[in-house]
Parts: C-alpha cells; structure tokens; sequence
C-alpha cells in the first residue's frame, strides 16, 4: 500500500497523505512500557470524494 502512495507521488497524480506511528495503548492507566506496544501502522488521510 506504501508503495502505491510513492509511485503515485513520483507521477505527479493526487494522493493521500500518510504517516508511520508506533502505537502504545494504555490498558492499565499508569506508565507506559514495552507491554503497551500494539505496532507499527500507517495512518491515511481520508479524502472526500466531490464529484
């Protein structure tokens, strides 16, 4: 899916923005640490459709 949003950038055409985050959910309400580590995602900026 990344590289789809970087071929289409080097084209020149219309596409979302995105951006890599590492997730930590806090289940406990105290300190974060490694047992809160949920991953690595790609977050997508939706974009409206206005035809």
């Amino acid at each position: 899916m990344v590289l789809a949003y970087g071929a289409q950038q080097c084209i020149g055409s219309l596409r979302a923005a995105h951006q890599f985050v590492e997730v930590y959910v806090d289940r406990t309400g105290g300190k974060l640490s490694q047992r809160d580590y949920f991953g690595v995602y790609v977050l997508v900026e939706r974009i409206k459709h206005v035809c």
